[in-house]
């Protein structure tokens, strides 16, 4: 029985051969249960493999196909049960096998039935053979003793029982498969060279997910040893035995070893502790999502992606949207809007790409890209929001603080509202999920889109329920529905764009949770004031019995409050940060209200400001900018006692 079914290759060799592997077997016997999950098996660990398919057998004769399929495996398995002698389909392909001069790599399985029954003819083998023999003619006799030495050669070979566990003939395969080498890709040239200097390679992939445990570890590093030395050791039983292993076999051979997605320096130390664990020459290469895992020194480099540009992106794309370097002519547009929305990340460009590919006309792109305006593509989400998934509750929770609300602020002013998190920034600035140049936070706008997504993915469609408000269509919804709004502990919203908000007393009053407040005016607001301080945007009307829950606020910022004063329940007890510039405030709050944590007010053109609250209710401020209050005449005398203070302004201040 032959077989044209095969699977793509994913085991590559430096040998030219086509088939890593050929799979002989009686399909009445093995099709439905043993072979089927050998074949998945071989498949699954990459091994490139020819099967037998019972329907091409046509006479019993060898087609030429099949013939060159042999002739082009490097190994080859041959299932014998207690059918396989009755079909001279299985009896030539055997033959030919043998008669390759490939005896050395045969791996024979016995299927039910013991060696020496294939071996001598005997059994069902023997009912098979006299089968054969009844009337047959001298040029049948003469094929018939040629089955006969080749059953008896085949059979004399090493074997192995169908008993023996699946895992551990696909060991043996490998071993005789021999070392790997690295698949560099289609369009990468003059690599092979480099490649055949090395004495052997190892491609660790998804280090992170496979080393979760000592065992999960443990494999990695006997297929390390694997991969490098071609079975010429034993495996190791656990993690200690393998890493002297490594150390000891490799410190001679000169290698090629990549660690895919390394995310502890744990994985390090047993897979790659140390450049003398492997021989002069060898390189090391290791991809992480956390910098600080690359120690550098004179032997280590490091090396962190860039975006790709516009030019390089568009082929990117383009290759795997149109399977070209450039954008068919009607697409080009569109293609402009892609390349927008990956801004330049490799893994952004190829799944977009793929996804469009399978799109049919403009239409459906139109379709696809309006989509991703309102929610990622799930497979580049699943991809970032690894590096996520590895944070601390308290990194998690800072990362989408800055996701939502903080993208582009400067991190000083950050890590004061957040209570100090200098930290819990740098380390996801290791994880690359931020950066921070010029003192201000960046992130990419595919990984904002992932935070965003993992804030509404537990209450889909009831943004009330959501920790973050953020969007102006989910805050206008939200505040006009007055609805139970327990879980929001923090809300920014935009009063310049075209949303008529209207704010009742109950607006904000259950809200208890509620940690950071801004209501603002565009971004252009604070440039327009400095040029015209005359200039002002419609006030929100606010209802006089306001109630604003503020235990837990620590910012609070509110362009433009129409108030005279602060809401009479207002007790800020960790307030970090009050910015209530061009208000109409004429007194913060009337009775004193000790606030500790307080470290800076920003009252700017707030022009009826005619009374400030004693400084001694705020020993920790640094930063005080009364700026255009053009009403207030009068500082409390005790300013003696900000002994933090770093900043003072009150230009403008005319009565002052």
């Amino acid at each position: 029985m032959a077989s044209t079914s095969t699977h793509e290759a994913s085991y590559t060799s430096s040998n030219p051969l086509s088939y890593d592997l050929f799979l002989s077997f009686r399909g009445v016997d093995t099709r439905k249960n043993f072979t089927d999950h050998l074949y998945t098996t071989l498949v699954t660990h990459g091994i490139h493999t020819f099967r037998d398919d019972e329907e091409l057998e046509k006479g019993g004769y060898i087609a030429a196909d099949l013939s060159r399929a042999i002739e082009e495996s490097r190994i080859f398995i041959v299932i014998f049960s207690k059918n396989y002698a009755y079909s001279t389909w299985c009896l030539n392909e055997l033959l030919k096998i043998i008669e390759s001069q490939k005896e050395s790599m045969v791996v024979p399985i016995f299927y039910h039935v013991p060696p020496s029954d294939v071996r001598n003819q005997l059994g069902c083998f023997d009912d098979a053979f006299s089968f054969h023999e009844k009337d047959a003619d001298q040029k049948k006799k003469e094929m018939v003793q040629k089955w006969r030495i080749a059953l008896r050669k085949a059979a004399n070979l090493s074997y192995l029982y169908e008993s023996k566990v699946i895992g551990q003939i696909i060991e043996e395969i490998l071993r005789k498969l021999g070392p790997t080498h690295l698949y560099v890709g289609k369009n990468i040239v003059g690599m092979d060279y480099h490649l055949e200097q090395l004495k052997g390679s190892s491609f660790l992939a998804d280090v992170r997910e496979q080393s979760k445990d000592n065992a999960g570890l443990l494999k990695l590093q006997n297929q390390l040893l694997d991969d490098t030395l071609a079975g010429a050791y034993r495996r190791k039983s656990n993690i200690h035995e393998a890493t002297h292993e490594i150390s000891n076999k490799l410190r001679l051979k000169r290698v090629l070893v990549i660690l895919d997605d390394v995310d502890k320096q744990r994985q390090l130390d047993y897979l790659a502790g140390d450049s003398e664990w492997f021989g002069s020459g060898s390189r090391i290469i290791i991809t992480t999502r956390h910098k600080n895992l690359v120690a550098l020194d004179g032997a280590n480099q490091s090396y962190e992606p860039r975006k790709l540009n516009d030019e390089d992106a568009i082929k990117l794309f383009s290759l795997y949207a149109f399977k070209q370097i450039v954008p068919k002519e009607n697409y080009k547009n569109l293609c402009d809007n892609a390349i927008k929305y990956a801004q330049g990340l490799p893994l952004a460009l190829s799944v977009l790409g793929s996804t469009l590919s399978s799109k049919r006309g403009i239409h459906e792109w139109e379709n696809e890209l309006r989509k991703l305006e309102k929610e990622p593509n799930m497979e580049i989400y699943h991809v970032l929001r690894i590096s996520f998934d590895g944070l601390s509750r308290v990194e998690g929770e800072i990362f989408l603080d800055i996701t939502c609300f903080f993208k582009g602020k400067d991190r000083d002013f950050v890590s004061r509202i957040l209570d100090g998190a200098k930290g819990e920034i740098s380390n996801l600035c290791e994880r690359c999920l931020i950066s921070v140049v010029d003192s201000k936070i960046h992130m990419h706008d595919l990984i904002q889109q992932m935070g965003w997504e993992i804030v509404r993915e537990k209450c889909r469609n009831k943004p009330w329920k959501q920790s973050r408000l953020w969007d102006l269509d989910e805050v206008s919804s939200v505040l006009a529905g007055n609805a139970w709004t327990k879980a929001i502990e923090e809300l920014f919203f935009n009063l310049s764009a075209q949303k008529e908000i209207q704010f009742t007393t109950e607006t904000f009053a259950k809200m208890n949770k509620l940690r950071l407040l801004k209501v603002h005016q565009d971004a252009k607001y604070d440039h327009i004031m400095e040029i015209d301080q005359d200039v002002h945007f419609p006030l929100v009307a606010l209802p006089g019995d306001l109630k604003l829950p503020s235990f837990e606020l620590r910012y609070l910022h509110w362009d433009e409050y129409s108030l005279k004063h602060l809401p009479s329940n207002f007790c800020p007890m960790n307030l970090v940060e009050l910015n209530m510039q061009c208000s109409n405030i004429e007194q913060l709050w009337e009775e004193n209200k000790l606030l500790k944590k307080l470290k800076v007010i920003n009252l700017n053109h707030s022009k009826h400001l005619v009374e400030f609250p004693s400084f001694a209710m705020m020993p920790n401020l640094e930063i005080l900018t009364l700026e255009g209050s053009i009403s207030l005449e009068s500082l409390p005398t005790n300013i003696d006692k900000l002994q933090h203070l770093q900043t003072l302004s009150c230009h403008d201040c005319s009565k002052l």
